[in-house]
């Protein structure tokens, strides 16, 4: 994904939601898919409930975008730090488990960990900080 693609994202979609003094850590772009007995029996149509999601980290919490596939806005939600009461974040080549608990619910996503000239992936700055800081 190039710097002027990022860019728009960050000044179209992310900044808009954030707080004056809300800094940004980093984002990346996330799926969740449908349940693995769906996709088993109906796998064609159970790709059509893939749902995209471009997640963005603050130091005041986490934002999600529920997203399209042309990058256009279809929801958001914040979930401030201090109420995040777990989180995960998991390794893998292409993908990587993603999830975090609040006091009422738990949310799951596959993020993207690899570069993509589509999607920007979770760079190295933002894992840290989710390992170090969020916790």
């Amino acid at each position: 994904m190039n710097n002027q693609k990022e860019q728009g994202i960050i000044n179209n979609m992310i900044n808009p939601k954030l707080k004056e003094d809300e800094k940004l850590i980093g984002f990346f772009f996330a799926q969740r898919n449908p349940s693995f007995i769906t996709f088993l029996l109906l796998w064609i149509i159970a790709l059509a409930f893939i749902k995209y999601f471009l997640i963005a980290i603050t130091d005041k919490g986490i934002h999600v975008f529920r997203i399209n596939s042309a990058y256009v806005l279809n929801e958001h939600s914040f979930y401030e730090r201090k109420k995040v009461s777990s989180l995960f974040l998991g390794s893998g080549s292409m993908t990587a488990k993603f999830s975090f608990m609040t006091q009422n619910q738990t949310q799951y996503f596959k993020a993207l960990t690899r570069k993509s000239n589509r999607d920007k992936h979770i760079d190295d700055n933002t894992k840290a900080f989710l390992k170090n800081k969020m916790k």
